[in-house]
């Protein structure tokens, strides 16, 4: 409606793509209205005067049916600044933040966990937010008989204790724009094992992330008893991709949008 709007009128308008479109209609819930939302996409973004994304990959989505000219990609403004707390001792926790769902996909990390149980039975597995899933998460660690290990904490304000208790960060998720838990986590000097969702390389790098397939628990379980055996070497690893953090600073974002649509509008 916006984009008609504009054109009726005579203006410019420019978009913000938060998420890979593709991504997000293969994995959708409602294939229905994931296929409809899609058509529209394709649709009329080409009337569009410009597009900002978030993430490599979500470009490349956008890009297959868009103008190439029109898509722009500039991560998000969401860092205030980057931490610099003291380290402080870890607890045997396995941190998962995200809304639970199908898209964040809780119940391959609670069944490697029940895997890594096996080996480590004093750790705990703690998932931070609500969510259609949270019943079937629930029954489903009742299944495993691990109930005991995993925590559900509901939606916390501001998690930064656990980001910063936790030995690493579980993030296997189906699809993302660009996963600001994942900026988040790295900020507060917390090793990640993620799926190679929209996002997860270009804030964990190619380089330095860890990354597992979203549909072997197996391959995670042992990922992170990898993170956990190797936990120094790990974190020098950490500290090398938070030095690229400051492209997620507000400040210098905000910029890149302001440039972006002056460039456009004019």
């Amino acid at each position: 409606m916006p984009i008609l709007i504009s054109k009726i009128s005579g203006r410019k308008i420019i978009l913000r793509n938060s998420e890979d479109i593709i991504g997000a209609t293969k994995y959708a819930d409602n294939k229905f209205t994931a296929y409809l939302v899609f058509f529209l996409k394709l649709l009329f973004y080409n009337f569009s005067d410009g597009i900002i994304t978030n993430s490599s990959k979500s470009k490349e989505s956008l890009d297959k049916i868009v103008i190439k000219k029109k898509t722009k990609l500039i991560f998000n403004p969401y860092l205030k600044k980057i931490d610099k707390s003291k380290k402080i001792p870890k607890k045997k926790y396995l941190l998962s933040v995200g809304r639970l769902c199908k898209q964040k996909n809780q119940k391959i990390i609670i069944e490697a966990f029940s895997i890594f149980l096996q080996k480590y039975p004093n750790y705990k597995l703690i998932l931070i937010g609500h969510g259609p899933d949270e019943k079937r998460l629930k029954n489903f660690c009742k299944k495993l008989n691990i109930k005991r290990n995993v925590i559900f904490k509901g939606w916390i304000k501001n998690p930064k204790n656990f980001y910063l208790n936790s030995k690493a960060l579980l993030f296997p998720s189906l699809y993302e724009g660009l996963p600001n838990t994942l900026i988040d986590a790295i900020n507060y000097n917390l090793p990640c094992i993620s799926s190679k969702c929209s996002g997860a390389e270009d804030i964990l790098t190619k380089k330095f992330g860890l990354f597992v397939p979203h549909d072997d628990p197996k391959f995670l379980a042992k990922k992170i008893e990898f993170v956990i055996n190797n936990y120094r070497n790990v974190n020098l690893d950490i500290l090398k991709i938070k030095k690229k953090l400051n492209r997620f600073l507000i400040k210098r974002q905000t910029s890149k949008y302001l440039s972006y649509c002056q460039d456009v509008l004019k």
